[in-house]
């Protein structure tokens, strides 16, 4: 299939939406601010993407609650600062290191699962 870049115009108008899935999509990229207009959005799957989510990437998404990114390529978790009310995380298959700050911005966090990860010094 061929990669997907997601831009600001992807998923505009869509201020709505409460939940998201674009598992298996081949998506490389998401641009920052590109899904910031999805205020309402509980629920985003990830799954099977090759993706890099940067700080920046999933900003506005201030009700998110739910993420999946099932072998999902991550490089890090940094983009969770984003996600203030994130409370369910499920991540397998990426390759980063673990900075012990990683779940500061995530109080609401009540499952997380993390599998088949690779740390990095």
């Amino acid at each position: 299939a061929q990669a997907m870049r997601v831009t600001p115009n992807t998923f505009r108008g869509l201020t709505a939406l409460k939940q998201l899935d674009v598992s298996y999509m081949n998506i490389v990229d998401i641009a920052p601010g590109s899904l910031s207009e999805m205020t309402q959005l509980s629920f985003l799957a990830l799954d099977v993407n090759p993706i890099t989510l940067r700080p920046g990437t999933l900003t506005g998404l201030s009700q998110l609650r739910n993420l999946t990114c099932f072998e999902t390529e991550l490089y890090s978790l940094d983009f969770l600062q984003d996600l203030p009310m994130l409370s369910f995380f499920e991540e397998s298959g990426g390759s980063y290191s673990l900075p012990s700050f990683a779940f500061n911005a995530s109080p609401h966090l009540t499952h997380l699962e993390i599998r088949s990860v690779t740390f990095m010094q």
